[in-house]
């Protein structure tokens, strides 16, 4: 779905920046589906993965329907548990 080896997390600010729209959209979009779960980073913050944005906007481009933009979410949702993760001790 996109590479996981360089993954760039943006705020909630820059998120309502990059779709062109409020913060309060952004946050009744989330609750709705249309956008996909903010993340927790170590520290405490949260924000969105940029290239999951990057695909809803380019599939938003493309036209899609809403019930396809959720199913993209849904995907984006499945694909983060798919993610191989090593820890350093």
């Amino acid at each position: 779905m996109y590479k996981t080896d360089n993954i760039q997390i943006i705020t909630r600010r820059q998120t309502a920046d990059r779709l062109g729209c409020s913060l309060s959209s952004v946050d009744r979009k989330t609750r709705a589906g249309t956008l996909p779960p903010m993340i927790k980073v170590p520290g405490g913050s949260v924000g969105f993965v940029k290239q999951e944005i990057d695909l809803l906007l380019k599939a938003a481009i493309q036209g899609k329907s809403d019930a396809a933009l959720i199913t993209l979410i849904q995907n984006i949702c499945e694909f983060r548990k798919s993610f191989d993760l090593e820890f350093v001790a």
